[in-house]
């Protein structure tokens, strides 16, 4: 009996200790609250005035071409410029990078010395010059043309004009400035003056291709014009 009545006792005393905690941390929650109610806050006035949103969005992600070339030069090197970024139309022919040529430059000159030294050792009089090569250009969009050309070729001389080289020039030919600015150009002359050392033209024959230039500047200045 004294067992049970300490034990009731026991939990009587610790209930009343629990709820004076309850009270007290009660009390100082509401006198927080009262604080915290009476701290000013800042705020920012401002007319109200029509103005865009904008919504804006930053994604990240992988773009990917729909063909890709493979750029590759003939000759090996360390790539000095790039002459293009990423994104940029290129066309063909055109240069998208250079090489550092110096030590080709070196073998050039070596190569220049030898070839004075052997003209020297044969007691010839002569002059080393070196001869620069340039890429050839291969002529764009010229159907209109080559059909005008073969159309008024064959009306003087009743058969179709022949090929004597193929659609790239060299570089000593005045249209591979055209073609390389992409102006359609090709070129049309007599053939019977070319190769062999042949250079000499009948008057008849000089006569015909002049007609037929002529009948071509007629064909080209009537043609409609594509914009």
């Amino acid at each position: 009996m004294k067992k049970f009545l300490f034990i009731a006792i026991l939990a009587a005393g610790i209930g009343l200790l629990g709820w004076q905690i309850y009270q007290k941390a009660s009390a100082s929650k509401k006198g927080f609250d009262r604080q915290r109610r009476n701290v000013p806050v800042a705020v920012e006035i401002a007319h109200v005035k029509k103005s865009t949103i904008q919504d804006m969005g930053y994604f990240t992600g992988s773009l990917y071409p729909l063909s890709k070339f493979i750029v590759a030069p003939k000759i090996g090197g360390r790539l000095e410029k790039i002459l293009v970024h990423i994104g940029d139309t290129v066309r063909g022919g055109q240069l998208v990078a250079k090489l550092d040529d110096e030590e080709y430059r070196q073998l050039v000159s070596q190569a220049k010395a030898e070839l004075e030294e052997m003209i020297r050792g044969l007691k010839l009089n002569g002059k080393v010059e070196m001869i620069s090569f340039r890429r050839s250009w291969e002529a764009q969009n010229i159907d209109r043309l080559a059909q005008a050309v073969e159309r008024n070729h064959v009306k003087i001389f009743d058969k179709k004009p022949g090929i004597l080289i193929g659609p790239l020039v060299s570089m000593w030919r005045d249209m591979n400035v055209f073609n390389e600015a992409g102006i359609p150009s090709l070129t049309y002359g007599p053939g019977e003056s070319q190769g062999g050392g042949n250079r000499v033209l009948s008057l008849d024959h000089m006569y015909k291709i002049t007609q037929v230039y002529a009948l071509l500047a007629l064909d080209l200045c009537n043609q409609e014009k594509k914009v």
